[in-house]
């Protein structure tokens, strides 16, 4: 952790390594996931914006937006199979 949990007044270090670790890991660890998908699909990350707050996501969601490079439509089409197969939620716009 980028800090000492022991020494945030009345919140305790147990809550907080269990909030980082299934938050903030858990984000890291999903789009590392994706990211593996989309080099498998030979597919190139360009952007990543990670939104937590909006009035769409639940307090337990991140929504992941991402700009990929494809060689053409039919890679496009490719990726975005990929992606779906593997059950990511993907929309286009």
């Amino acid at each position: 952790m980028p800090f000492d949990p022991t020494n945030l007044p009345g919140l305790s270090e147990k809550l907080l390594r269990s909030h980082h670790e299934n938050n903030y890991g858990g984000a890291v660890r999903r789009l590392n996931a994706i990211r593996a998908e989309l080099a498998a699909a030979d597919a190139n990350v360009l952007d990543v914006v990670h939104e937590r707050t909006g009035a769409r996501l639940h307090v337990d969601e991140v929504e992941v937006a991402l700009q990929v490079e494809t060689r053409g439509p039919e890679h496009c089409d490719r990726v975005l199979a990929k992606l779906r197969t593997a059950h990511y939620p993907v929309t286009i716009g």
